[in-house]
């Protein structure tokens, strides 16, 4: 599919081939012409055009192909492209903690683990005990009330969900809720407002009022799980990674982004 061909598609239809909206496409496209204004390239034109290039990529993304049959359906050699705007980066370290509307009150914490190829050197650092696999895992951070990704954090498959939370240096004011799963024992000693699930014992099995507070900690914490499913629509997070090391966590910051984007989408037409 060329550019030309992406007025034909229904609204539906045009996010089930790219993973965006036509207006997240347009904006992304716009930011782009904007880069490369400037810019003196020499050599050879490009084959395709700027919106060629992005749809290109939003495909590669989204269907995770190989780059040999995406080069041979575009005409174009191997490669790998990359968006880079800030319209559509998370958002800054001075800036986490400033809801849209009112201060931040709470955050959900989860990890993701995403499959990867068998790495040629240090394999047991990739080896996930509870995959079963060599896998990257990847940390959000989602904004309880307006539903945003605040930050990601990402590292080897072998590395725990608090160790992760750890090393990212995430460092919450004393005034914010933190809920997360049991995989963040531990977590309340440093941050007080951490809200974790009760543990049953064969000696110590859950009080009525404790299951009670578990069920509502997991009608809270299905937000976050709801958003990994959403950014796992694009396959390259949820197949088998086999690109570059040091571009996954761009990548996830850049799809982490993209939904930040089409989140506040509705509130800005509203306004307008």
């Amino acid at each position: 599919m060329r550019y030309e061909q992406t007025h034909r598609p229904r609204e539906a239809e045009f996010k089930r081939q790219c993973g965006v909206k036509r207006h997240t496409f347009a904006k992304m496209l716009e930011e782009l012409q904007t880069a490369s204004a400037g810019k003196i390239k020499s050599g050879r034109p490009s084959r395709l055009s700027l919106a060629d290039q992005l749809l290109m990529t939003l495909s590669y993304w989204r269907e995770y192909r190989t780059l040999f049959h995406l080069g041979n359906d575009y005409g174009v050699s191997e490669g790998d492209m990359l968006v880079k705007a800030k319209r559509f980066a998370l958002p800054a370290r001075n800036q986490r903690f400033v809801g849209t509307d009112e201060a931040l009150q709470a955050v959900l914490s989860d990890a993701s683990e995403n499959p990867r190829e068998r790495p040629q050197k240090k394999q047991c650092h990739w080896y996930s005990g509870k995959r079963k696999r060599h896998t990257w895992k990847s940390q959000l951070v989602m904004d309880c009330a307006s539903g945003r990704i605040l930050m990601t954090a990402t590292s080897t498959g072998r590395c725990h969900d608090r160790r992760l939370c750890r090393d990212s240096k995430l460092r919450l004011p004393t005034a914010v809720y933190r809920v997360a799963d049991s995989g963040y024992q531990g977590l309340q000693h440093e941050h007080s407002r951490t809200l974790l699930p009760y543990k049953a014992t064969l000696q110590h099995p859950l009080e009525p009022e404790q299951r009670a507070i578990n069920r509502e900690h997991a009608q809270l914490r299905i937000r976050i799980e709801h958003l990994i499913r959403r950014l796992k629509v694009f396959w390259i997070l949820a197949r088998p990674y086999r690109n570059r090391r040091r571009r996954f966590g761009l990548r996830l910051n850049l799809i982490a982004g993209l939904y930040n984007f089409e989140l506040a989408q509705p509130r800005l037409l509203q306004e307008v």
